[in-house]
């Protein structure tokens, strides 16, 4: 008698539903679990009740119809979607799993009745789903990152590999799944910092550094790599997921930017030199009262060259291009009397600037003394290009019946289409003054 009572104690501290009848299906005993889902209306006990009146009605219908042939048949029935029905009209969803006793002749003798909660399967079941939807999200945004994603045991064995890691690193997922991060994609030399960013996610730590990984071709590809620990449900460190992604083009990008910026500090030096030279040399040959115009055109002219350098991110510029700005200041009626003519040719930068200002400075005394002084005055500017030592020759030439008259003296602007031009491009000029009309030439190679 104690050990029955003992073992209906233990019993009572099971978290399921426990029932046993007789052998034509009478509750015989129920455990505390069941009491609490299905309790007796004014206290009056269950016990040799017939288990199917437990059931909602649909479910003694089964009960009737299904579950006990199949008991009486087969002995044993598994995990039976029921309800429950309470005094109070609640219902309960559970699952019933159940198995007869039989005596030596074979007959039932009792039935022993496992109910589990439908609510707690839901839950389980319910969390699967999530996990599993979890999962395959996870697996969808793995293959479909356009970064190398990369998991690891803690001995540093491959047990994922994506796509993208695919494209960056060069194996594929059958090569790299079994194999060891080193040597597989990491260089003799990065071995300690790897072994130094593992160790640290294993305590928690997440590292991101920028480092580089060996491609299946031997080339080394610089990555950022952001790496954290993997940790199963109690805790334990089992693993590390890496995110690789190429920096290739980044580090490019960061030395230009670093080249460009020596180029505008250098650009920038020369300039004020430029501007220092401009101010001096106009302050000397240029009257007082004058200075401020010669002065600020000047600096215009120097300007245009500027924004077109900035337009071609300080490449070589077209010279019909670079001519055509430098006389945009003449205006509709002087432009007209202008005829520019030569094949396609580039120059680089630096002898972009002396040669704007030289078409700048010509134009502009062209205006004050030269062919568009006047109105029937002409300008022809053209240039070609030598087959042999890819040389252009340029050429300046006016023509007008007012005549031309050397000037009396070396001006700034003389020095500009002069002496000063050739320095700056190592080339030649030429200036000759004849009845006609001014024929300058420069002689200079393009880059």
């Amino acid at each position: 008698m104690k050990d029955a009572s003992n073992r209906a104690s233990d019993l009572d501290q099971y978290p399921v539903g426990l029932v046993d009848c007789d052998a034509v299906g009478r509750i015989t005993y129920m455990n505390a679990q069941m009491r609490d889902w299905v309790p007796a209306a004014s206290g009056e006990s269950l016990l040799g009740k017939p288990f199917y009146g437990l059931l909602s009605p649909a479910g003694r219908i089964y009960f009737e119809t299904h579950l006990r042939p199949m008991l009486m048949i087969e002995g044993v029935i598994s995990e039976i979607s029921l309800e429950l029905l309470a005094p109070a009209g609640q219902r309960k969803c559970i699952y019933l799993s159940g198995r007869t006793k039989l005596d030596a002749d074979g007959q039932i003798v009792s039935l022993h009745l496992v109910c589990f909660s439908g609510d707690d399967r839901r839950r389980y079941e319910e969390e699967l789903l999530l996990r599993r939807r979890k999962a395959e999200a996870y697996e969808a945004m793995v293959a479909a990152s356009p970064d190398a994603i990369i998991n690891v045991d803690t001995r540093q064995r491959i047990l994922s590999w994506n796509d993208a890691a695919e494209r960056l690193l060069g194996y594929s997922v059958e090569e790299a799944l079994g194999q060891q991060l080193y040597p597989l994609i990491i260089a003799d030399d990065r071995r300690a910092e790897n072994e130094e960013q593992l160790e640290a996610v294993a305590n928690g730590e997440a590292v991101t550094v920028d480092t580089a990984r060996l491609h299946k071709d031997g080339s080394s590809v610089p990555v950022e790599a952001s790496i954290a620990g993997i940790n199963d449900e109690k805790g334990t460190h089992i693993g590390a997921i890496s995110i690789l992604r190429d920096i290739t083009e980044r580090q490019r990008n960061e030395a230009t930017i670093q080249t460009l910026n020596r180029e505008v500090v250098h650009r920038s030096k020369n300039l004020l030199a430029v501007v220092n030279g401009i101010a001096s040399m106009t302050l000397r040959s240029t009257p007082h009262d004058a200075f401020a115009d010669v002065f600020q055109n000047r600096l215009a002219s120097l300007g245009k060259n500027l924004n077109l350098l900035v337009e071609r991110s300080w490449g070589n510029i077209a010279l019909d291009v670079l001519i055509a700005r430098q006389l945009d200041h003449l205006g509709e009626k002087a432009l007209s009397q202008v005829r520019v003519d030569g094949p396609k040719v580039e120059i680089e930068p630096h002898k972009a600037e002396a040669i704007g200002m030289a078409i700048f400075e010509l134009s502009t005394n062209a205006i004050k003394y030269g062919a568009l002084s006047n109105p029937d005055g002409r300008i022809e500017i053209s240039w070609q290009q030598d087959i042999d030592d890819q040389s252009i020759v340029m050429q300046w030439c006016e023509q007008t019946d007012a005549g031309c008259t050397p000037p009396t003296r070396e001006g700034f602007g003389s020095k500009l289409t002069g002496v000063l031009l050739e320095r700056a491009v190592m080339g030649q000029v030429t200036a000759d003054y004849t009845p006609e009309g001014l024929h300058w030439q420069c002689k200079f190679i393009a880059d």
